[in-house]
């Protein structure tokens, strides 16, 4: 890693990132949601994701290993460790909208201006579907 200040840097809080210590995803609409709920309020459908969840949705497994280059050992202790982290990743990428569609419909209406559209209309369980069907190649 570049520490000369010439390189943007990004910091993960390994308290809260990838369930801390366990290196998994627990599903739950509310884990991770930001208090303040306002910051939530300009998003109205998918299209305010855009590019980021069609770059998660499309990345390779070629992009997420060399992205995993620069994480130290010492945050994953084993290489067979990071490798299982990575391939939950991979097959995480294809239902990404799965968590954002439950967040969207729980008790707490993060998105008061959403606007319903043929995929935001659609059921968790059928976007869970629509996701496994994609074939994108790794």
């Amino acid at each position: 890693m570049d520490f000369s200040g010439n390189t943007p840097q990004h910091l993960l809080i390994s308290a809260t990132c990838f369930n801390a210590g366990e290196w998994s995803f627990p599903d739950s609409p509310l884990r991770g949601a930001y208090a303040r709920q306002e910051v939530y309020a300009h998003i109205a459908s998918w299209g305010d994701f855009e590019p980021w969840l069609s770059r998660i949705e499309r990345c390779s497994k070629a992009i997420l290993q060399s992205i995993a280059r620069d994480i130290s050992i010492e945050w994953y202790g084993e290489p067979h460790d990071l490798d299982c982290l990575l391939d939950s990743l991979f097959e995480r990428r294809r239902a990404v909208r799965c968590p954002i569609d439950d967040f969207r419909k729980s008790h707490r209406n993060p998105f008061p201006n959403w606007k319903l559209g043929p995929i935001a209309g659609t059921s968790s369980d059928r976007i869970r579907a629509l996701a496994s069907m994609i074939s994108v190649p790794g």
